[in-house]
């Protein structure tokens, strides 16, 4: 599922000049999920579409993840994060947002 996912979001920006371009990187510094952004050559650019999240395996131990998605959606309905733009077993796809973290002397 996780791989059809993508590429059915992809279809639906009208801007992306080949969905077999798309490209998958991978994120390092999670600690309990694996994180992937996805990429690829648009008419203006080459541009981060979304960032893919892996659960790791044994956290819903931990975690509610019924309760974080819906926590999760409210957020971002509310324009407080990422937008929830799917779901699969053991993941979910999210709007990437360009960032940078913030230095301590800032």
């Amino acid at each position: 599922m996780f791989e059809k996912l993508p590429l059915s979001l992809a279809t639906k920006w009208g801007d992306v000049l080949d969905i077999k371009n798309l490209k998958v990187h991978h994120l390092s510094g999670a600690m309990t999920n694996e994180f992937y952004r996805i990429s690829g050559p648009t008419k203006k650019e080459n541009v981060s579409r979304v960032l893919v999240r892996l659960y790791g395996e044994g956290l819903d131990r931990f975690f509610n993840r019924d309760e974080e998605i819906r926590t999760f959606e409210c957020l971002s309905n509310n324009g407080q994060g990422p937008k929830l733009l799917g779901q699969f077993a053991n993941g979910r796809i999210e709007e990437f947002i360009h960032a940078r973290v913030c230095p301590i002397s800032d």
